[in-house]
């Protein structure tokens, strides 16, 4: 672990609000250094409030302390996000800008608030979660959504849709930087990113300094899940679950987990 890494101690469920603080699992100054590229992305990306939302990692409160331990799954991108009153109440100028990473940092709520127990929502019907929660339970008795890490590959999105190319393009060097920040605080056991190559090809071109190693690979059906091993930690590439063959998909992550 890099001297950097010194932690002291449509229906999708992508669309459900969720935030847990990362300021937990951060020594102050680096969480400092972190929240900076939040700070450079919202003025790079020059975002509109009202169409916009930013997306923090979310980290159960249980999550392992160890050197390449726990795990951390990825998505694409938010669609839709409980963003604090600030984000709408304060002026849409960039001075704001450190206020309202203060407040998105600072949230409290959790995965078994939001997902587990939210009175309006059944992460069961989620393919995502669903996934999640079946692989989180082979590596925990209980209380899997407290001992998990998620985050996304792009931190800024529309509300309601993913981001486009454009907006893509413009946080994308951000956005690896900020992954990357996010494997070295956490440092994971996994990476697993329900991403697809699009999506996570150039992500892991930058994590591992521009060549891949050769991957492990599993097939299922058409689709096909790659593993590398990446500075200790292993990172699995597979498809977003949904409206695929769920048990062949969980066979195969598996298999790459245990090689």
């Amino acid at each position: 672990m890099m001297m950097y890494l010194m932690r002291r101690n449509s229906q999708d469920l992508e669309k459900i609000q969720i935030i847990y603080s990362m300021r937990k699992f951060i020594p102050n100054d680096l969480c400092e250094d972190y929240k900076e590229h939040y700070k450079k992305l919202i003025s790079i990306c020059g975002i509109n409030r009202s169409k916009h939302c930013l997306f923090v990692p979310l980290v159960g409160p249980e999550y392992p302390h160890g050197e390449n331990d726990g795990i951390l799954f990825i998505g694409r991108a938010v669609n839709g996000w409980d963003m604090p009153s600030t984000w709408n109440s304060a002026a849409n100028t960039h001075d704001d800008s450190q206020l309202l990473i203060d407040d998105i940092f600072n949230s409290d709520q959790s995965i078994r608030e939001t997902i587990i127990h939210h009175k309006d929502y059944s992460f069961r019907g989620s393919a995502f979660w669903r996934m999640i929660n079946r692989l989180s339970e082979q590596e925990y008795e209980s209380g899997w959504y407290d001992k998990i890490a998620y985050s996304n590959l792009y931190k800024l999105a529309p509300f309601g849709a993913n981001p486009n190319e454009g907006l893509k393009n413009k946080q994308k060097e951000i956005c690896m930087t900020l992954l990357r920040k996010e494997i070295e605080i956490l440092s994971p056991k996994y990476v697993i990113l329900f991403t697809g190559e699009y999506w996570a090809g150039a992500f892991l071109l930058f994590l591992c300094g521009g060549q891949l190693p050769k991957p492990k690979t599993e097939q299922w059906g058409k689709y096909e899940s790659k593993s590398y091993i990446i500075s200790g930690i292993k990172y699995i590439l597979t498809e977003h679950p949904q409206c695929k063959d769920e048990n062949q998909h969980f066979t195969a992550l598996r298999s790459l987990m245990a090689l």
